[in-house]
């Protein structure tokens, strides 16, 4: 889950305050030309970074956005992929999901201290595990693409989101509702059916209409429940076979079937971590962390919040990570730089932790 950024600098590079008694003239900022020859060199070598960062025979892409320079997409690999190019982005997906959930829980539709079972029957433990804790990943509930019948038939069948909670509720829970912390996806195939039957509306209706159309996301789609308007970039196995449609996007729904171009991603986690989607005390609890067990990474209510010790100097990080057959996406946004950063490789060949760390590494070595 972590950028292991721990061996990069973490000077932030402002320049240290004159010794009492003493005035420093403040510094200048760069002429117009001065800027964009300045980011035009970044952006080269940014470039090269994601040019080193993958296979030869693997597509890749890196998105910078930052105060001085805007929002750069960068492409890599044969396929010669451009901007408008669409990728599955996975568990990046949650973060769309929390935000419709917080939404309706805004506006009075839910609770956070809701349980379960006000909403969706038939759950283990249902009257005690809260909306809350499906959004942390501390409701015990096993996760239901560990399950090896699921593991069996998941290429060849198109699922309803009952039939995944069931297989996850075939094993035993991890634990008792609140008392340790699991990533789990059974938990976000729960909150789409709570979504939908507090919001009235399909989740995928529901999230095209409270974010999308919110943040202006015109490339962003719910796989499975609406046209992709799009070219699908081709994701590949470890072995470089086409995984684009390894299986029906019912088997990831409302944990992990978004498809989206990478500006779009871009834009949504900076909104989502900047704080200019949530009004501020639904944002103030989203940032509140669980403990993982990972003692760099907290998870909020439906993102992962990383420490300073792993970004390589960009500070805390707001964000989430997708892992699906062919596509690995890592998004996150930066309060203290102001700096958004997306990366995607289309190949279980490659991480995109490595895309990650090459542009972190030229943005604040």
């Amino acid at each position: 889950m972590g950028l292991g950024l721990s061996a990069c600098s973490a000077s932030p590079g402002v320049p240290a305050p004159a010794p009492p008694g003493e005035s420093r003239e403040p510094v200048e900022p760069p002429a117009p030309d001065e800027q964009v020859a300045a980011c035009a060199a970044q952006t080269s070598k940014l470039q090269a970074g994601l040019d080193k960062a993958h296979g030869n025979d693997t597509d890749a892409v890196m998105v910078v956005k930052d105060p001085s320079c805007g929002m750069r997409v960068l492409t890599s690999g044969p396929s010669k992929l451009d901007a408008s190019h669409l990728h599955r982005i996975g568990s990046v997906t949650k973060t769309y999901v929390a935000a419709v959930i917080l939404t309706l829980a805004s506006e009075g539709a839910l609770g956070l201290e809701d349980p379960v079972a006000k909403f969706v029957s038939g759950v283990t433990g249902g009257d005690e595990i809260t909306v809350r804790q499906l959004l942390t990943h501390t409701s015990g509930l096993f996760n239901y693409t560990n399950d090896e019948q699921f593991l069996q038939v998941a290429r060849k069948k198109t699922f309803t989101p009952r039939e995944l909670v069931d297989l996850a509720l075939a094993n035993p829970p991890s634990f008792a509702p609140g008392e340790g912390w699991e990533y789990s996806n059974t938990n976000y195939i729960l909150l789409g059916m709570i979504a939908e039957a507090a919001g009235k509306a399909k989740i995928g209706a529901l999230v095209r209409a409270r974010v999308f159309a919110k943040v202006g996301l015109a490339a962003t789609f719910f796989d499975g429940e609406e046209p992709v308007g799009g070219e699908l970039a081709i994701g590949r196995d470890g072995w470089g076979r086409d995984v684009t449609r390894f299986a029906d996007p019912s088997w990831a729904w409302a944990a992990g079937a978004m498809v989206a171009s990478p500006a779009d991603t871009a834009t949504w986690i900076e909104a989502l971590g900047a704080g200019t989607f949530h009004d501020p005390a639904t944002q103030a609890q989203m940032l509140v962390p669980t403990t993982t067990d990972d003692k760099n990474l907290g998870y909020g209510l439906g993102v992962m919040l990383f420490g300073r010790a792993i970004t390589g100097g960009a500070g805390p990080g707001i964000g989430h990570g997708g892992d699906l057959p062919g596509y690995h996406t890592q998004a996150f946004y930066f309060p203290e730089k102001k700096t958004t950063l997306v990366a995607i490789v289309d190949s279980d060949a490659e991480s995109p932790n490595d895309v990650s760390v090459a542009a972190l590494e030229v943005l604040f070595r």
